[in-house]
């Protein structure tokens, strides 16, 4: 449950969003012929998100950064979707439409504890999925070392 408490699991959760923007700007500084600075933002993003040392050996060849270009739009995805169940489901009672056919029945009560439990779910997920994410985008990076 570490990673639920933890900053550098919520930290991981947020630069998730970024990461797509930052390797995509990594790509484009690549074919603009600055190699240094595309080189700097990967290691960059692996130290924030990957969780790699700094002392990591960047850069990773060309197509490993673009299958991980393709892997961090999955992980954007999956951690906006996710970010969005913790808000939706805590945030239930905010909501103007509260029928009787919502999960957990007929009472309001019902519903609130079916949809708090749900948004509870969520924030105790979150940082796990989000740390296999990053997992699998290490591990295109890296290669099969």
């Amino acid at each position: 449950m570490r990673p639920v408490t933890s900053a550098r699991g919520w930290r991981r959760v947020f630069a998730g969003l970024y990461a797509f923007p930052t390797l995509l700007a990594s790509a484009a500084l690549r074919i603009a012929g600055q190699h240094r600075r595309a080189d700097a933002l990967v290691a960059w993003i692996g130290r924030e998100w990957l969780g790699l040392p700094s002392e990591h050996p960047m850069p990773a060849p060309w197509w490993r950064q673009l299958g991980a270009i393709g892997m961090s739009l999955a992980a954007l995805a999956v951690t906006l979707y996710l970010l969005a169940g913790i808000v939706l489901n805590l945030g239930y009672p905010l909501r103007p439409s509260n029928e009787s056919t919502d999960w957990g029945g007929p009472s309001l009560w019902g519903r609130w504890a079916v949809h708090g439990a749900g948004g509870v779910m969520f924030v105790v997920a979150t940082p796990f999925i989000s740390r296999g994410l990053a997992a699998l985008t290490r591990r295109i990076l890296a290669g099969a070392r």
